[in-house]
């Protein structure tokens, strides 16, 4: 965690220190869809035989599947470097998405009932980067983007018991958070507009995050796939 808090000083200084004079600022505001590819699993435990209609053991199955969401995302940027072929820039994305299913488990237990459990988590991605625009001065500008920040996580879990006798309870409810490195590439198009000072951005970045202690399932990472649109304000 120490690194990943240098390597954010080191941009935003690099950020906050370059000359007004040889620069130009842009806030963008976009909204759009987060998704996880390969986020689905199915595991059924204990004994691997074991089905709902066998009235004779305990059945666990446990589903794991993050779903899309909303997301909105902002971007501060300053031109450091223009020329006619390219033009390079700092950013600072911030993502944040709200709540996500992240997965159930069902519990059979011969005489007892039925249990399941869901887990519900949203997070938020700050990944100070560098982007390289292509052709700054062309109503259409092609652009990507690097970076590397930190993603908080936030996860609650709630259950429920369900009795033979027609009874329930709810169970295991707990919070968990957890803050994470995570790394950010990204692609867009800008495009400008008969005002100066207004343009629009089509985009997709990748927040690709170190795995959070929230149940996640086997993988090492974890992508978050954002696709949005907005609108930029330059000055």
């Amino acid at each position: 965690m120490s690194k990943t808090v240098a390597v954010i000083f080191f941009i935003s200084l690099v950020i906050f220190s370059a000359r007004a004079s040889a620069q130009e600022n842009e806030v963008s505001l976009s909204l759009g869809g987060t998704f996880t590819p390969g986020s689905h699993t199915f595991q059924e435990f204990f004994p691997a035989f074991c089905t709902f209609t066998n009235p004779n053991c305990i059945s666990i199955v446990d589903r794991n599947h993050i779903n899309s969401q909303i997301s909105y995302e902002g971007v501060f940027a300053r031109r450091v470097i223009q020329t006619r072929v390219a033009s390079f820039h700092v950013e600072l994305p911030v993502l944040g998405i709200p709540s996500r299913t992240l997965g159930s488990s069902a519990f059979i237990i011969p005489g007892f009932g039925a249990a399941s459990t869901r887990r519900d988590f949203s997070s938020v991605f700050i990944t100070p980067s560098f982007r390289a625009k292509f052709l700054p001065d062309a109503i259409v500008s092609p652009f990507a983007s690097v970076g590397v920040g930190i993603a908080h996580f936030t996860a609650h879990t709630s259950g429920f018991v369900f009795h033979t006798d027609g009874t329930s309870a709810t169970i295991n409810n707990r919070d968990i958070s957890n803050t994470t490195l995570a790394e950010q590439f990204g692609v867009g198009l800008d495009f400008k507009t008969p005002i100066r000072y207004l343009g629009f951005r089509l985009e997709v970045r990748d927040f690709l995050a170190e795995r959070p202690r929230l149940d996640f399932g086997p993988d090492d990472h974890h992508n978050n796939i954002f696709a949005g649109a907005g609108v930029v304000f330059h000055f």
